[in-house]
């Protein structure tokens, strides 16, 4: 079996993202680049393609996002219920900490209350510059 390295988002603008995973999730930046080889253009069947991305860890979990400066394509409708929607969560010691926290920070686009979504566990949902939902939950006793 192969082991999972890390999940890719396609963003809309790179710098908004990072801020957004860096200051909002709490995400620390790895690394950032810049590919405009034929490589990555043909990996991905477009011949236009050239990127800028970065990488950025959350404990054992990797987020690489990248940002297509050609042969770019266009936005899709992200909806819990559409396929292929993508979520993030991510647990922290104190929920209603968090959400003030979140609160607090201009530009943070809260979707949700702080809500006990099954016994033990209250999240909230956030969503990232490009409508993606992030979640941050906490298990209580």
């Amino acid at each position: 079996m192969a082991d999972l390295d890390h999940i890719g988002l396609t963003v809309g603008n790179l710098e908004a993202s990072i801020a957004f995973y860096r200051d909002v999730v709490g995400m620390t930046v790895q690394t950032s680049f810049a590919l405009e080889n034929g490589g990555f253009a043909k990996l991905t069947r477009n011949p236009q393609a050239a990127i800028k991305g970065a990488y950025l860890r959350a404990g054992a979990f990797k987020l690489q996002i990248l940002e297509y400066t050609a042969g770019g394509g266009t936005a899709q409708r992200i909806r819990h219920n559409n396929i292929g929607s993508p979520h993030m969560s991510f647990g922290v010691a104190d929920v209603e900490a968090k959400y003030r926290y979140v609160q607090s920070i201009a530009g943070a686009r809260i979707i949700s209350d702080i809500v006990e979504v099954v016994p033990r566990v209250r999240s909230f949902y956030v969503e990232d510059p490009d409508g993606v939902p992030v979640e941050f939950f906490q298990m209580t006793r």
